[in-house]
């Protein structure tokens, strides 16, 4: 049970960096160990199933990004149909 706890999908307290586009994790190298490890002797399926796991999650952190009150829903429409928000009205 602790290795499942240690290994959920809670991300931790690490720090994010961006590089050439993509997010980074600094991890602790101890932590990036254990999780090479686990990678060597986990089975196939096991793999796959933690691929479409992270693909699922990666996504929802895209859509809720898209989502960010940071961009007012009327630039969101602007963008998409390339007219002004009052143009409808």
């Amino acid at each position: 049970m602790r290795a499942q706890n240690r290994l959920s999908s809670d991300p931790g307290p690490y720090e994010m960096v961006h590089l050439g586009g993509e997010a980074a994790a600094i991890v602790p190298l101890g932590e990036l160990r254990q999780l090479q490890a686990v990678q060597r002797h986990a089975s196939p399926e096991l793999l796959e199933e933690a691929d479409v796991e992270a693909t699922l999650a990666a996504h929802r952190e895209w859509v809720a990004r898209r989502r960010s009150p940071s961009r007012p829903p009327c630039k969101i429409v602007q963008r998409a149909t390339a007219f002004s928000c009052f143009a409808r009205w």
